[in-house]
């Protein structure tokens, strides 16, 4: 029977789950296929909906099974030992519930999410020093890598440049962090269309789901990006963070 602290490593570790960096892995698996990770953002957004909205209904059931065996216990004597095992770890499992809550946005300093990818990337990052901190989903961090590296390996691009400014977009004001670089840029066959699964800069014509995937997880926090290349010129993002998000910026 599950004691209180193995209910609790059970709770933690569904959390866990649900902001695994699993997803990071997947975005760097060649030959990944782009509908398993559609699969697994959808499944992410039923389960925080299920423990956001459902616990209620968890706890009832739980509220239930608590009843039932203190039932049992009074009229019987038989099997009390296990019946009493059951009983506190149903007990500890409501205590888990009551304190747990919905997984919520991490928070990130970009200036050090650069400092940690100027260590692994192959090209000079720089910024305009802007101080933002900012709440997202656990894997943005790897969706900014995600665009360099593929500033790097299939623009070619030996320095990225950041900066931060505000933007509006329909009306709409936002936080955005602009990435640019001087390589090769987007071709005038994939621009305006770079998003789309199965869309590739690649000479190969092979890949075409990483950016697909990056804008899927940015959107899971209300996070959208957008390409602003101009032809001729190195690749441009704009990743516009909405202001509910924003926790400081001197910009």
């Amino acid at each position: 029977m599950l004691s209180e602290e193995q209910a609790g490593i059970y709770c933690h570790d569904i959390k866990n789950f649900l902001m695994s960096l699993e997803f990071a892995t997947l975005l760097k698996e060649d030959g990944f296929r782009v509908d398993d990770m559609d699969h697994i953002i959808d499944q992410k957004k039923k389960a925080l909906n299920i423990l956001d909205s459902g616990t209620f209904q968890i706890k009832e059931e739980i509220n239930f099974i608590i009843s039932t065996i203190e039932i049992i216990l009074k009229e019987s004597d038989e099997n009390e030992a296990e019946l009493r095992k059951m009983l506190k770890s149903c007990q500890g499992i409501k205590r888990v519930l009551a304190r747990e809550t919905v997984p919520k946005p991490k928070q990130f300093v970009l200036e050090q999410i650069l400092n940690e990818l100027r260590v692994t990337t192959q090209a000079e990052i720089l910024s305009d020093g802007s101080l933002l901190v900012f709440e997202s989903d656990c894997l943005f961090p790897q969706t900014v890598c995600n665009l360099m590296e593929n500033s790097i390996f299939h623009g070619g691009a030996t320095e990225i440049r950041t900066q931060v400014k505000k933007v509006t977009k329909e009306g709409i004001s936002y936080v955005a962090i602009i990435i640019e670089d001087n390589g090769k840029g987007i071709s005038k066959k994939v621009k305006g269309k770079i998003f789309r699964k199965g869309i590739t800069t690649r000479d190969t014509g092979k890949g075409g789901d990483g950016l697909y995937l990056v804008r899927k997880i940015l959107k899971l926090s209300g996070i959208l990006i957008r390409e602003t290349s101009k032809l001729g010129s190195g690749a441009r993002f704009e990743i516009l963070i909405p202001h509910h998000n924003i926790i400081y910026s001197n910009t």
